[in-house]
């Protein structure tokens, strides 16, 4: 991504943060509602997911969206394939990208969550999150991979995904069309886990 296209994304992305405060969530109620999720997820009543659906709405309302839902409505759209599924199969991989730029706010999910302390190391209790979700993942039945995908759609796909998150979407770590290309080839895939070591 060339450099005036980084500022122009980034001044964009200055606006929203500044309109934030605003907003009437706040981030207690974000965390507040990741400290809800293993309770909500035991219980698997219908009111406890439309609790977590709120609490999802809320976090969207006070976070916005990122590269996850800009790769996912890609695939959605030209595929047909679930959004939240593609959500929940992609989630990971981006987060993994994001690196160190996430850390801090993923440790503080973590405690949260009770995966970690507030003495684990901050590096240590991101990825202790990350693999928390993968594990979470596993016991729903969700997939690594998007099989649908074509080779040849990729350009296409990174590039609708490109045009929907820039300059709009507030992501720690900026990518253009050709770093997006990264995730649907992850997706796509059988042999993801050794393919993504080498990608992230």
């Amino acid at each position: 991504m060339n450099r005036l296209k980084k500022a122009y994304c980034r001044t964009y992305q200055t606006v929203f943060k500044l309109a934030l405060p605003f907003l009437p969530y706040r981030t207690p109620e974000v965390v507040g509602s990741v400290k809800k999720l293993p309770e909500i997820i035991l219980r698997e009543k219908c009111g406890n997911v439309l609790h977590a659906s709120y609490y999802a709405g809320c976090a969207f309302t006070k976070s916005y969206v990122g590269y996850v839902h800009a790769v996912a409505h890609s695939l959605g759209g030209e595929y047909n394939v679930p959004h939240g599924y593609t959500n929940a199969v992609l989630l990971p991989y981006v987060l993994q990208k994001y690196g160190e730029s996430i850390h801090k706010k993923l440790s503080k999910l973590a405690v949260a969550a009770g995966i970690c302390t507030k003495e684990t190391p901050c590096e240590q209790a991101a990825n202790a999150f990350i693999d928390e979700i993968k594990s979470m993942k596993q016991r729903f039945g969700i997939g690594n991979t998007i099989p649908q995908i074509r080779e040849e759609d990729i350009p296409k796909l990174a590039h609708y995904a490109d045009k929907e998150a820039n300059p709009l979407y507030p992501v720690p770590v900026l990518m253009d069309a050709e770093e997006l290309e990264t995730f649907y080839h992850i997706l796509m895939e059988e042999d993801y886990e050794q393919k993504e070591e080498h990608a992230l």
